[in-house]
Formats: structure tokens, sequence, C-alpha cells
């Protein structure tokens, strides 16, 4: 198989009977992902068809000729317990299809099934472990979208054909928020920070309002929020309702009544025990 026939990468890092990070990449930029790269994992995933290709040719960059045309799938002996990493191949389709349903007749791709204690070493180890990290972190952003939109049925307003897999129970959607959470904070040493993913996305409620996201983590204490935002037309009318109010005589605006358009915010503290990710077994 030849570089330039992929159209289509599966990442992927299992530990154990979890897994933690799968991801699938399409060239015509449909996008599926589920994990964060820690335990335990939590049931919130999402897929979005033919959506940004900007996620595509990024990951594809990093792919090297030859890791296309050299498969290898390589097992421990003795596994007790489990550490996969792979990343696999798919291209040209026989039934005109190139995204979920495409029938894909070539194939390619790197895989290791280890024992978390193995001594082996190989180059490409290092590969899918860089690999993976930056699958995760070029759609950070866009995950977060996808556990918003699981917690608090809001939608992203750049998502067009996205599905997201939810949460039966409010307790199990704030049990899959602060697993999410946890992760991506125990990843701040590699760069990332749920403040700079999460601030200032945008959503619509189930009213058709619009709201920008304010995500604040004080001293490892997370809060999310949502703030409503007002166009130059409703700024106006409700500048007009205030002058109206002022002038009636019945009517008396203290300074104590105060509006507040903020959502409740939900503070998330991060876990005493960090969970554990895939790459801490190779330190």
């Amino acid at each position: 198989m030849k570089k330039h026939e992929v159209e289509l990468m599966i990442v992927g890092v299992n530990m154990g009977k979890e897994q933690i990070l799968n991801m699938k990449i399409y060239k015509d930029g449909t996008l599926c992902r589920s994990g964060c790269g820690g335990v335990p994992t939590f049931s919130i995933s999402g897929m979005t068809l033919e959506g940004d290709k900007k996620y595509w040719d990024k990951l594809i960059s990093l792919i090297d000729e030859k890791i296309v045309e050299t498969p290898i799938n390589y097992q421990d002996e003795n596994i007790s317990n489990p550490l996969e990493y792979f990343v696999a191949f798919y291209g040209v389709s026989n039934n005109g299809e190139t995204g979920e349903r495409a029938n894909w007749t070539k194939t390619s791709g790197v895989r290791f099934l280890l024992d978390n204690n193995t001594s082996f070493r190989h180059p490409l180890l290092g590969f899918l472990d860089h690999f993976a990290i930056q699958s995760a972190e070029v759609t950070n952003e866009w995950f977060f979208d996808i556990v918003m939109t699981a917690v608090y049925n809001l939608e992203p307003i750049n998502f067009k054909d996205t599905f997201v897999t939810v949460p039966k129970t409010e307790g199990e959607k704030q049990e899959a928020l602060s697993r999410y959470v946890n992760q991506i904070m125990a990843n701040s040493p590699r760069g990332w920070d749920i403040v700079k993913i999460g601030n200032g996305r945008k959503y619509k409620n189930n009213e058709g309002k619009e709201l920008t996201s304010s995500v604040v983590n004080n001293a490892g204490q997370v809060s999310i929020n949502f703030h409503e935002v007002f166009g130059k037309n409703d700024i106006k009318a409700a500048n007009k309702s205030l002058k109206e109010i002022l002038e009636t005589d019945n009517n008396v605006l203290t300074s104590t009544e105060k509006t507040d358009s903020k959502q409740k915010p939900t503070p998330i503290r991060s876990e005493k025990k960090p969970s554990k990710n895939w790459w801490e077994f190779w330190k």
C-alpha cells in the first residue's frame, strides 16, 4: 500500500480491557473519537461526517511513506497486563463509498501488543506514542464540544451531521465530565490546558439562544460556565426596556437588583490520584 492511497486512519491505545483512545480520521473530513488517553474511561464519544479536513491534513503529514509500505504486527509471548498501540491504514474503496460504508481493498498498519512490564523496544513505539498524542491533541477542541453536547445538551455552532454518545443518567454525565477534565489536566506536562481548550467555544441551547463557554481553573478546581451572547438588536431592546422601567413611577430599580445571564458553574475538583496515562509505562 502507498501513502497516497490512504483514505482512513484508525489510531488506538488499549490498556487491559479498557479502550483509552480510539480515533477514526477520514480523508473526506469524517472524524470519530472516544477516550482521552487515561483510565478510568468514560462513556462519551462522537462522530462528525465530512467535517473539517484540517485534522486529516495535519495527521497524514506525520506519516512517513515507509510506515505505510511496511506493516508490522508484533505481540509479546507472555502478557499478563496488556498494553496495545496501533495505527491502521485503509484505502482504495471498490463500492464508490469513502466513509463508514466504504469497502476498502487495501490495508496496512503497525500494531504492538505488549505486557506493560515488557523489555521489548522498537523505534516505532516512540512514533506510535507521539502519533496517538498528536491525534488526540489536534482534536481536543472538537472533543471538548462533544463532551459539552453530551453533558449539557448543547449544540456547537459549527457542528453539522454530528452524532454523540450520551451517558444515560445525570450522575453518569457528571462522572464522565469529571473523568474527562481530570485526564486533560493530567496531560498538562504535555501542554494540554483545559482553559485554552474550552474557553470561548460557541453553542446553542434547546431554546436557540447562543452561548459562549467560560472555563476557569482555580488551583485544580475547574468551573465550566456558559454566557448568553447578545446581538446588537437584543442590546438595543434591553436598553429600551430598562428606560421604560426607570420612567415608570411604580417601578424602582435598586442597586441590589442585578441580572445574571450566567448558568450555574460546574465545579470539578481534580482527583487526589491522577489518571494513569499510557505513556507513563515508558518513562
